[in-house]
């Protein structure tokens, strides 16, 4: 059995080591939804700032899917740059970003600050099947004095200027065929179920 101070020195290691993890990887957070139909796919992103930083907004924000456009933009930002987008040269990858979004300049309320979670990032996507999986990216600066550092690990670029790169990937859309034989399943499933009762 432990003595009283390492027991205190275990506990106070594994707590340091666990606030040390949750820090190194606090990057956006991003979450979607897919709808729509075959040659019609409408993806719908929210982006979360989980940076744990006072004052290091995220600024800029892309996505890289197949052929499409973007169909709606959140109030006080405005579609960067266009297609063709890499952060390779401030040492992110070299994913080619299709869609990106900047905060409208100087219109500093659109920042997305820490905690908050800014939605309306659409983008319509004109394959048959529905993208698997989506890579994104997004940059964060402290627009007010330029003080605050990010001190996690997982970013690219400055920590007064991170960079981030994640992928979503999405569960399978049902087809509309694939649909109807799982409703014909339950339906049968029902109909024997009430057989068995009587």
């Amino acid at each position: 059995m432990l003595k009283a101070g390492k027991r205190i020195f275990v506990l106070t290691f594994i707590v340091i080591a666990f606030v040390s993890a949750s820090v190194a990887s606090a990057a956006p957070a991003v979450s979607s939804t897919v709808s729509g139909y075959a040659g019609n796919w409408i993806l719908d992103f929210e982006v979360t700032n989980t940076l744990g930083v006072a004052n290091l907004d995220i600024y800029l924000w892309g996505v890289a899917l197949p052929a499409g456009s973007i169909s709606a933009t959140p109030a006080s930002w405005g579609v960067f740059a266009g297609s063709g987008y890499t952060v390779s040269s401030f040492g992110g990858s070299d994913i080619i970003y299709d869609y990106s979004w900047m905060f409208s300049w100087p219109n500093f309320s659109g920042l997305i600050h820490n905690g908050d979670t800014l939605g309306g990032f659409q983008v319509t996507v004109n394959t048959l099947s529905a993208p698997p999986s989506a890579s994104w990216f997004a940059f964060a600066n402290d627009w007010t004095n330029g003080v605050a550092t990010y001190g996690g690990s997982d970013y690219f670029n400055t920590p007064k200027n991170p960079g981030f790169e994640g992928t979503i990937v999405y569960q399978a859309v049902p087809e509309p065929s694939s649909m109807l034989f799982f409703v014909a399943g339950l339906a049968g499933m029902a109909l024997l179920r009430k057989r068995t009762a009587q």
